[in-house]
């Protein structure tokens, strides 16, 4: 079986594609990313596990997956899914969702996957400009910890602040597990984020 019927029997497996997440993991990312997908996925009726594309539970599902143990700092760490097909079913899920959100922190600006993934964005909406296909429409999570660039021109930008689930940040810096980082974004922010959505 070669990539491309893997990647369909993925599909068949676990539904069709709405939306995609483009997110930096470190800093708390990751988990706002699982969380985000949780309440996209309910707030919009999503009842499957590839509606709202999030890559490390996607892969979980896929042959060939290991999981390294990486370290956040000396006392936290986070489970990664690594998949060498990893690129190929990202690309085949941007392909065929109708949204795509980019959660633009600074951690997202500083990591080389989610610059390929814009990359991967681009190229996707030059493909279907020339077949006719309705654009991927792009949604920029924004923060006032990064800039808004040039690469979001023409996609709907909404202004997001990071609140701490531990909100008092001499308690939240002396704790050593995830609750450290572990942030999320207001109600009236995520309203409008799944109001966005096509």
């Amino acid at each position: 079986m070669n990539k491309k019927d893997k990647i369909q029997q993925v599909v068949n497996n676990y539904s069709a594609i709405e939306v995609i997440l483009s997110f930096g993991s470190a800093d708390g990312g990751a988990m706002f990313a699982q969380w985000l997908q949780r309440e996209i996925a309910q707030r919009k009726g999503y009842t499957e596990l590839n509606h709202v594309y999030l890559d490390t539970f996607v892969l979980d599902h896929v042959p060939g997956t290991e999981y390294i143990m990486k370290e956040i700092r000396p006392t936290a760490g986070g489970l990664a899914s690594l998949n060498k097909a990893w690129e190929e079913h990202y690309r085949y899920a941007i392909s065929v969702a109708h949204t795509m959100i980019f959660v633009a922190t600074k951690a997202w600006f500083a990591s080389s996957y989610c610059q390929h993934e814009m990359s991967c964005f681009v190229a996707e909406n030059q493909a279907r400009s020339q077949t006719g296909l309705s654009p991927l429409s792009g949604i920029v999570l924004t923060f006032s910890e990064s800039e808004v660039t040039p690469e979001f021109a023409d996609m709907i930008l909404i202004p997001a602040i990071k609140r701490y689930v531990v909100a008092d940040e001499k308690k939240r810096l002396k704790l050593t597990g995830h609750y450290r980082d572990f942030w999320i974004v207001e109600e009236a922010t995520i309203q409008k984020l799944v109001n966005a959505i096509s």
